[in-house]
């Protein structure tokens, strides 16, 4: 995959992994098979990750141990199992991981951005956060399922520069609009189907369409 994104002209970043900003500050870090800038615009920072679903479920059972040693119907073998079986995503598809991953993508476009411009972060006012669905970031996410029939989604969404503020101001009444992530799943069910739909997603990606 990332051999074809290179080949269709995205250059992957030298880093895999996202930081999640809050508060104006650095929180987490987030695990991505590749992040991808046009390569023709990679000053605006990378609008595309890629990411595996079921790497990110394993990551998720794994940050919840199994205590050592005891029984699976012990009490403390039990808890754990319950506390995996709470954090799963109900649709793995929607899984919230991919909501932040595209929040990670556009703070680190913003970032980027000002980092060029040489100047800080949108003061956070409420001029500046009307403004904010002008000031969209589009940011693009490939993701692989973990589920018996394999496939990939490709998710696209603008995130206004707004609701970035209000992550880097929480204590600020920054007004913003909420944003709605799409998605589209490509098709596996043949090789003319999978380079249609992927065709369809670079398009996309390099700004030749935007509607599903």
């Amino acid at each position: 995959m990332r051999d074809i994104l290179r080949k269709c002209g995205m250059t992957r970043d030298k880093h895999s992994g996202l930081e999640f900003y809050f508060n104006g500050r650095h929180v987490t870090n987030l695990y991505t098979y590749g992040i991808f800038s046009r390569t023709s615009y990679e000053a605006d920072g990378p609008s595309l990750a890629f990411l595996s679903l079921r790497d990110v479920s394993q990551q998720r059972n794994m940050s919840i141990r199994f205590p050592r040693h005891v029984e699976r119907s012990s009490p403390e073998y039990r808890i754990a199992e319950k506390k995996r079986k709470n954090v799963r995503p109900v649709n793995e598809v929607e899984d919230p991981y991919i909501a932040a991953v595209l929040i990670a993508l556009a703070q680190k476009r913003q970032r980027r951005q000002h980092a060029v411009a040489g100047t800080q972060a949108d003061t956070p006012n409420r001029e500046d956060a009307s403004d904010g669905e002008s000031k969209a970031h589009k940011v693009f996410l490939l993701a692989h399922t973990a589920m018996d029939k394999p496939c990939l989604y490709f998710y696209t969404a603008r995130i206004p520069s707004s609701f970035l503020n209000r992550l880097d101001y929480p204590s600020e009444n920054i007004p913003s609009r909420p944003f709605r992530i799409k998605y589209h799943q490509i098709s596996f069910a043949s090789l003319d189907a999978m380079k249609r739909d992927l065709k369809f997603a670079i398009s996309v990606i390099h700004g030749e369409e935007y509607v599903f």
